[in-house]
């Protein structure tokens, strides 16, 4: 279950060339320039960019297949390999970005946002990547979701999003919310966060693109 963006015409283009900006580090409002020719080759595939203000990327898989033995556990340094593997799979966005996004969580105090890493069979096999929201008291938001395509299908995303539900809980959080599309793409996505107790929140019409919603999933935490 993922979030993947639709390639762009010619005028989105020259727009995504003067705004590739991901924004990545909230608590510290790093933001770093991104190749331009990496992010139009994302898009000539038909994937998107997962980034704080491009669409949040769900790819999990979770429908029918057998579910396996999973640790959930906080993201390690040594995971590092592992995620770039997932994020290159998926193709989501440049996997070299990968170090300094995990940077400020496996740095003790250096960073509120959570990191955390599916394994299976004592191989990291998905992850997940959330920050709180600004101006807003114990309100959270899953930037990012993903699980290597060959294990999609066996809980892991689902698991992976129930970890972060209770962690957040623990820690007297509030809501979790997720941002996807409205479009017939992203039907596996929308599907992925009803089947795990999202409600449908919010739809902001055109926020991608002409004819494109923004979908706002949001679930309770308490």
């Amino acid at each position: 279950v993922y979030d993947c963006g639709k390639p762009l015409s010619p005028e989105r283009q020259d727009d995504q060339a003067k705004y590739s900006l991901f924004t990545w580090w909230q608590a510290s409002h790093f933001v770093r320039l991104v190749d331009t020719q990496a992010i139009m080759k994302t898009h000539e595939r038909g994937t998107g960019i997962c980034a704080r203000h491009m669409k949040p990327f769900c790819l999990c898989g979770d429908m029918k297949k057998d579910e396996r033995p999973m640790n959930i556990r906080p993201t390690k340094h040594e995971d590092i390999e592992a995620i770039q593997e997932i994020v290159d799979a998926n193709q989501m966005f440049p996997s070299e970005m990968v170090p300094d996004m995990v940077s400020g969580f496996l740095s003790p105090g250096q960073s509120p946002d959570i990191w955390l890493t599916c394994e299976a069979d004592g191989k990291a096999v998905g992850f997940c990547y959330a920050v709180p929201e600004e101006l807003a008291e114990g309100a959270w938001n899953m930037l990012a979701i993903a699980v290597l395509p060959t294990e999609q299908g066996c809980g892991c995303g689902g698991a992976i999003a129930k970890h972060l539900e209770s962690e957040l809980k623990e820690r007297g959080q509030r809501i979790l919310i997720a941002d996807t599309s409205g479009t017939d793409d992203f039907a596996k996505t929308r599907e992925f966060y009803r089947k795990n107790g999202y409600a449908e929140e919010a739809r902001i019409r055109d926020f991608w693109a002409a004819g494109d919603d923004k979908i706002v999933f949001w679930k309770s935490l308490g």
